[in-house]
């Protein structure tokens, strides 16, 4: 069985700890996802720069280890 949604949720700025806590209520409102899927450049053209900045510097450990431990998957293509 394969089950997909899309969830939007509201941040008010693009810093690190918005995006954890939008991530957070997500998971709080819909159960913890194993694997979460960002793709398509086209569809998220806006959000593809948020991401990137995401995960550069020093954001980008302190998303990975939220997602780690909370054993979720990201898996980001472009194509």
């Amino acid at each position: 069985m394969v089950t997909r949604a899309v969830h939007l949720e509201v941040v008010l700025d693009m810093t690190t700890i918005s995006f954890l806590a939008a991530l957070r209520r997500f998971i709080a409102r819909r159960g913890r996802p194993s694997v979460i899927h960002t793709d398509n450049f086209r569809t998220f053209k806006q959000a593809v720069s948020f991401m990137r900045d995401l995960l550069r510097g020093k954001s980008a450990g302190k998303i990975r280890e939220e997602l780690a431990m909370r054993q979720i998957e990201w898996k980001y293509s472009t194509d």
